[in-house]
């Protein structure tokens, strides 16, 4: 199902004499999948449905919620990201249901919306058709699961109190990080699966999904974002300097300058948007910095070799990104 998709992140060298500037824009993206997986009925999907669960049923089996947005397109891939809010619409739950937690969690790997379409209330889910996830398949029923019930973070990227019948709205720097690491990486986007209450029975949250022609609201993601543009003549804020050596086997050092004296950090992330280590954090003067990297996480353990991405932020704020290669 063809619908609009979005790119956003930093991954731009600014020169010496080079300043950023930004215009500010926004998007709404609908989903480009959403789908739900059931633990009593681990070869049941809902890819064609008008809806998606989280929570669980009257007799405490498991339903999660799948949603995913393509971010490959709809920005221009020099873009900051400020911040994203992601919209569903909840339109069914159980009487004595109450308020419940919906967590947002960012997935590990890729997942599958098919044409499988339940009946009635859709709780029960329907046979999974080829490419639906369910349970126990990324893709029914060629590609398992690495564990049942999905590959996510443990970390929730934002989680929201759900209680009656309405519209709901999930906002996080983390969510945000999510969509620059997607951005960083666009490979390794597969969307965030949403738990619910999943410790006692008749907590069941339903939202509708983009199949549902009926629903006022379907899942959106809305994206805030900024897009640089260079000015000459002009001193840089900050900018990180060529990696050397880069690829390298041992360490590397990283150089960055600041114009002025900056709140700043210097941090390792992986192709898939996480954090590595944190190799400076703190006040800085005018002038150049720098630190080595050796190879290693923040607990000390060797990393893979890969490439990786080395970020400087002021203030919180992503301001460039270098590539460096890591040989083992």
């Amino acid at each position: 199902m063809p619908r609009p998709s979005i790119i956003a992140y930093l991954l731009v060298s600014t020169l010496a004499l080079t300043t950023t500037l930004a215009h500010a824009d926004t998007v709404v993206l609908q989903a480009s999948k959403d789908n739900s997986i059931y633990a009593d009925a681990v070869t049941n999907s809902n890819g064609a449905g008008d809806n998606i669960f989280t929570g669980t049923n009257g007799l405490g089996f498991a339903r999660r919620a799948f949603v995913a947005f393509d971010v490959a397109a709809s920005i221009p891939a020099t873009a900051i990201v400020d911040s994203v809010v992601l919209q569903l619409s909840m339109s069914r739950t159980p009487i004595f249901a109450g308020a419940q937690a919906v967590s947002l969690h960012r997935v590990l790997a890729d997942w599958g919306e098919g044409s499988s379409d339940a009946l009635g209330n859709e709780g029960q889910g329907a046979p999974a058709t080829p490419g639906d996830v369910t349970w126990t398949f990324r893709f029914f029923n060629t590609v398992a699961w690495p564990t049942p019930g999905g590959s996510f973070t443990p970390t929730a990227s934002d989680t929201r109190i759900v209680n009656d019948i309405g519209l709901y709205t999930w906002k996080s720097a983390a969510m945000r990080d999510d969509v620059q690491a997607w951005v960083n990486s666009p490979a390794t986007n597969f969307g965030w699966v949403l738990l619910g209450n999943e410790t006692a029975p008749s907590t069941a949250k339903r939202f509708d999904s983009s199949e549902d022609l009926s629903s006022p609201a379907h899942p959106h993601l809305t994206v805030y974002y900024r897009v640089p543009t260079s000015v000459d003549a002009v001193p840089a804020p900050a900018q990180l300097l060529a990696a050397a050596p880069n690829p390298f086997s041992g360490s590397t050092s990283l150089r960055f300058e600041l114009s002025s004296p900056q709140a700043a950090s210097l941090t390792v992330f992986d192709a898939a948007g996480r954090a590595v280590q944190h190799l400076a954090r703190g006040e800085f003067s005018r002038g150049e910095h720098g630190a080595d990297w050796n190879g290693r996480d923040d607990s000390g353990v060797a990393v893979g070799s890969g490439v990786y991405f080395v970020r400087l932020e002021m203030n919180g704020r992503a301001v460039d990104t270098k590539r460096v290669v890591l040989v083992r």
